[in-house]
């Protein structure tokens, strides 16, 4: 298993489980390669991630796509990476978001969760990316096909309904069935 983005690699079967960026990943869909998939620092605007910035609703769409575009998993990366960029250096994630490290890191890259004294302190962005993982184990559950006609607004990483009322109506649906 590898994060790597060139096709070209995976084709080699240089790992036998390929991660590519979601910048890069239909590539390998349409390839009929079998892959995960993963987003870290970018990519940003118009892509799902799960910055400060992007929309909730942008998030939640990360378990759809990965399902409608046919890729096994997600490589997460930055749930508590509470350090200054490549250092031992503690950081406080309150006020430093971006491992000191813009703009190579963005905002909330490094981290969904807080530093707290007890342990981990809980973010919406981590409760929405969780709850998007929960709609693709319900549409594995249900055995949806990914080319289901319902799921034809869903074309890319980039490209995306981005409006609650649609996942809502579409799990009202699916799991009407």
């Amino acid at each position: 298993m590898d994060a790597l983005s060139d096709v070209r690699f995976a084709r080699e079967g240089l790992t036998d489980a390929p991660i590519p960026s979601i910048a890069h990943a239909r590539r390998f869909a349409e390839e009929g390669i079998p892959s995960w998939a993963y987003f870290c620092c970018g990519p940003r605007g118009r892509w799902i991630n799960r910055l400060l910035d992007t929309p909730l609703v942008k998030i939640r769409m990360t378990g759809w796509l990965l399902y409608r575009l046919g890729f096994d998993g997600f490589l997460h990366w930055g749930y508590n990476y509470w350090r200054r960029s490549q250092t031992q250096h503690m950081i406080d994630p309150f006020t430093v978001t971006d491992g000191e490290r813009w703009p190579g890191w963005a905002y909330g890259d490094p981290f969904v969760v807080y530093r707290g004294p007890d342990g981990p302190i809980d973010s919406l962005r981590w409760e929405v990316f969780a709850e998007s993982l929960q709609d693709y184990a319900l549409l594995q559950t249900l055995g949806v096909p990914t080319d289901d006609r319902r799921l034809a607004p869903l074309k890319d990483f980039d490209d995306f309904p981005r409006d609650e009322r649609w996942i809502r109506n579409m799990r009202r649906r699916m799991l009407s069935l």
